[in-house]
């Protein structure tokens, strides 16, 4: 089969639930619309299978309509599968599930696709674009995001794990066919690739592909220069921007806040900019540690939030659990792309990136008076911060420029789904 066989209908397929869509207001582009952009400038009809449900405020969407057109070739298919308010719950996996029925109901009646990309996680909308793929022959390709369910079991206490397991193992039994059927396997991070490569047989260890990073596009903004020294008016910010779930370690930066307090410092300001199911808890958790410097903004709109990133000067990347091993958050190169420099808690490639290119700093769990000591540093030392500015652009250039990024990505999936070889 080649690109250009007649008895394909030329249009791609992606499957992706809880990304923000072009319907949402203040909509923020991500993987998902950045690689139907992609699609669309090779001349492809783009069409995603999104939620009803929105992922990061948690609202509906629409009761209604199903189908919406975005532009012309570029259209939305709204799966319906009704609500929930946590992140690990069980109204989740029942959302997920109905969600991939849906899918499949409104597959058969439409024409099938050249190529279809499935993200991953979710596994019940992931399993059944596998098994529509299957029946109607249509090959695809699986984009992993995150390492469910390797990461489960960091989330449950060991009394919970129990009743845990069998949905664990359900998991990845759905994994293994979802990655073993494929034309191909990519992820946003080579710890995750790596970790799929686990669910996988010998003989189809070679469906393994290659590490995209979650790009972003070169804003060409001038960041608000870096005063000649840090004021309580003009403070150093420290900026977290997410979703407030359990995958974030926010506890941890509250520590560290109140490690800064403890030196009596006022010209470093930590600003947290999102909502969900831990917020009144962290909020709690600050008026516990009685934080001055700790301000909870809440959902920003698109314009909003580029001003924030315009004027802090540190990005906060601290997850929870076995996310630290895993993951090269969506955020990273949203910072890197506004100069910020990061301070994480990621082990593998973000550590060596981040030492490589000199933009940020690793910590390590209990060392908030350090980190602390660092952000004092950086309040004082102007110099260091643009130094440290300076090696973030440059990483950003480097390797998180989305233009880039998805060109060459989907360009390899055409080349690995369309023609013969």
């Amino acid at each position: 089969m080649t690109e250009t066989d007649p008895s394909h209908h030329k249009e791609v397929w992606l499957l992706q639930l809880s990304e923000p869509l072009p319907i949402d207001p203040g909509y923020r582009p991500m993987r998902t619309s950045d690689q139907a952009a992609a699609f669309m400038a090779r001349g492809y009809k783009v069409r995603w299978f999104a939620g009803r449900f929105n992922h990061q405020n948690k609202t509906i969407r629409t009761e209604r309509r199903v189908s919406i057109s975005v532009s012309e070739g570029y259209s939305l298919e709204l799966l319906k599968g009704g609500s929930y308010r946590g992140n690990l719950s069980l109204r989740r996996i029942i959302h997920h599930t109905l969600a991939a029925l849906h899918f499949l109901w409104i597959s058969i009646r439409l024409v099938r696709p050249a190529l279809m990309v499935v993200s991953y996680p979710t596994p019940e909308l992931a399993a059944a674009g596998a098994l529509y793929c299957k029946f109607r022959k249509v090959p695809y390709v699986v984009d992993v995001r995150d390492a469910w369910p390797s990461i489960f079991k960091s989330y449950v206490s060991a009394q919970q794990r129990i009743f845990a397991l069998p949905l664990i193992a359900w998991y990845a039994l759905l994994y293994r066919i979802i990655l073993s059927n494929s034309r191909g396997i990519f992820s946003s991070s080579s710890s995750m690739l790596l970790d799929a490569s686990t669910y996988l047989k010998p003989q189809h260890q070679n469906l393994i592909r290659r590490t995209f990073f979650i790009g972003y596009a070169n804003p060409k903004l001038e960041h608000a220069p870096i005063p000649s020294h840090f004021s309580e008016q003009s403070p150093l910010r420290v900026l977290f921007i997410g979703s407030f779930g359990f995958s974030y370690d926010i506890p941890y930066l509250l520590q560290i806040a109140r490690a800064v307090e403890d030196h009596g410092q006022t010209h470093i300001e930590f600003l947290l900019v999102g909502d969900g199911e831990c917020r009144y808890d962290w909020e709690a958790r600050a008026r516990e540690l009685k934080l001055s410097s700790v301000k909870f903004l809440g959902w920003l709109g698109e314009v909003e939030i580029q001003s924030v990133l315009l004027t802090s000067h540190v990005g906060a990347m601290l997850l929870g659990g076995e996310m630290t091993k895993f993951t090269v958050p969506n955020k990273l190169g949203e910072y890197l792309s506004r100069g910020l420099v990061i301070l994480s808690n990621l082990e593998g490639e973000v550590e060596s990136l981040l030492s490589e290119y000199d933009a940020g700093r690793t910590c390590t769990p209990n060392s908030a008076e350090l980190v602390a000591q660092w952000l004092i540093n950086l309040s004082i030392e102007p110099s260091l911060m643009q130094k440290l500015q300076l090696g973030a652009l440059r990483l950003f250039q480097e390797h998180f420029e989305k233009s880039v990024i998805y060109e060459s990505m989907t360009s390899e999936i055409i080349e690995l789904c369309l023609n013969d070889t």
